[in-house]
Order: structure tokens, then C-alpha cells, then sequence
């Protein structure tokens, strides 16, 4: 029986599990490092500051990075504007300590129009709230305030094929399809916790930043919320029908026995 079940517990090790269908092309756990990219493209993450790796208050496994709000931020090697990728899919779960007017939590921004999700305080009057920015304007979500030391799943997803995006707070679609105006000659590098144009920094922790090319649909983005990224590494397909075809043999050969002693 023991035999059985080891052979069963590999098989449930052999395949990589995401929470949408395929892994994103940047995916920043803070597991095992501060600038480790476990997505699919090899892009370089700088740490610029006192970015600091903290194992005590991570949303997931054991790893969060922490910023002091104080020109402190990571940048991502990666060109996210409308001409380079199209569509788009990013976010992250945010603790902030402080909610400034205005909080850059993932940006392209290099002065133009740019995809930006973040918090504001523009057409909310002082209520700091969740918000991005849809080519015109700033729009923010609800009229909550931003939780203070508490996680907070945001998201949102850009389609410059159909001009809309969808922005979402601890999974929820908080808005319905917004219309967008991007400027698409917008380029530049991606940054997690700062806009370093205006000098909007955010002050608290962030966990498990993703960036798919593509538009994530909402039952996606639910399960990342709710099932968040499983890294562990995929046991190549022979090996794993070796070990399949080894722990059929191994039950017939001992199931029979289990059996008549039972």
C-alpha cells in the first residue's frame, strides 16, 4: 500500500498547475529572491532602492517584497504599452501601510498616455481608492477607501483590438468593460511600486505580480485570486509515463493481495 501511494503522490507532482490555462510571462513570488522571474520570458527585474525581500507577511508561500514609499521600486525589462503587447493582463496583491493621492502600483508610464493601476484620489473628491488610468482619464473603483495593512487583490486587463479593459479588485469585475483611448506609440520599461516620472511611490508590500499577454478572462483572474501560482517544476512526459505504467504494474501486481487479506 505504501508503494502505491508514493508512486500515486509522484504522478500528482508531475504536472505544473496555474490558475489560468498557461503561465504568465512574468510572475515575481519573492520566494526565493528579490529580482527572480519565474514567467516565461527572460526578462531582467532590477530592484532600485532599499527594495527589501520579507518572509513574515507574505499573501502566498513565504516571500513578499517590501517598499518604503521613499524612491524605492522594481522594473521590469519589459515594454507593456499598447504597441508591444496588444493585450495585456497584469496585477498583484497589495498591503499598503500608506494610500497616497496618488500610489503607482504597476506602470509603463514614461510621461504619455500609459496603462496604470494604482490608487488616486482625481473624480472621487479625497476618498483614496483603487484606480486605473484608460487613456483619458482616471478611473477609480467604488466608493470605498483604500484598506490600510490589509492584502488586497487588484487586476486589470487591456485589449487594444476591441478598446476596452476590465478592472478588477480581489477578483471581482468592479466595473464592466471600460472603453479606453491609448496612445500606441507609448513605449518604455514596466514598474512595480513607483512611477518614477511623478515621483508616486507606494509605501507597503507586494506579492506574486503577474503579466500575461493576453486578456485573462474574469473565472482566470477569480482563480488566481482564490488558487494563486503554482511553480513547481514539471517531471518531463516520459518520465511521467514511466512512472504511470510502473504504478499500474504495481497495483495489479498487489492490489489482488490487499484484497484477500483484507
Amino acid at each position: 500500500m505504501k508503494i502505491i501511494i508514493f508512486f500515486m503522490f509522484c504522478l500528482c507532482l508531475s504536472g505544473t498547475v496555474y490558475a489560468a490555462s498557461d503561465k504568465p510571462v512574468v510572475l515575481l513570488t519573492f520566494e526565493t529572491g528579490m529580482v527572480e522571474n519565474v514567467g516565461t520570458k527572460d526578462v531582467p527585474v532590477i530592484a532600485h532602492g532599499a527594495v527589501r525581500r520579507i518572509t513574515h507577511v507574505a499573501r502566498n508561500g513565504t516571500g513578499a517584497a517590501a517598499l518604503d514609499g521613499f524612491g524605492n521600486f522594481l522594473e521590469i525589462a519589459l515594454d507593456t504599452s499598447p504597441t508591444a503587447m496588444p493585450e495585456l493582463s497584469w496585477g498583484a496583491w497589495i498591503c499598503l501601510k500608506e494610500a497616497g493621492a496618488r500610489t503607482a502600483i504597476l506602470t509603463h508610464d514614461n510621461g504619455g498616455f500609459d496603462r496604470t493601476l494604482g490608487t488616486d484620489t482625481r473624480g472621487t473628491g479625497e476618498t483614496v481608492r483603487w484606480s486605473v488610468f484608460d487613456g483619458e482619464g482616471v478611473v477609480a473603483d467604488g466608493p470605498s477607501r483604500v484598506p490600510l495593512r490589509a492584502w488586497t487583490h487588484v487586476a486589470a486587463t487591456y485589449s487594444q483590438h476591441t478598446g476596452t479593459m476590465h478592472f478588477y479588485v480581489n477578483g471581482v469585475d468592479t466595473l464592466g468593460p471600460i472603453q479606453t483611448q491609448f496612445d500606441a506609440s507609448v513605449d518604455g520599461a514596466t514598474f512595480v511600486g513607483g512611477n518614477v516620472n511623478f515621483g508616486q511611490y507606494m509605501r507597503g508590500h507586494v506579492d506574486d505580480v503577474f503579466i500575461y499577454d493576453r486578456v485573462l478572462s474574469p473565472a482566470e483572474v477569480s482563480e488566481i485570486v482564490n488558487a494563486g501560482f503554482t511553480t513547481r517544476v514539471p517531471l518531463p512526459l516520459p518520465l511521467v509515463l514511466m512512472i504511470g505504467a510502473v504504478g499500474t504494474l504495481v497495483v495489479l501486481r498487489y492490489a489482488p493481495e490487499a484484497m484477500a487479506t483484507a
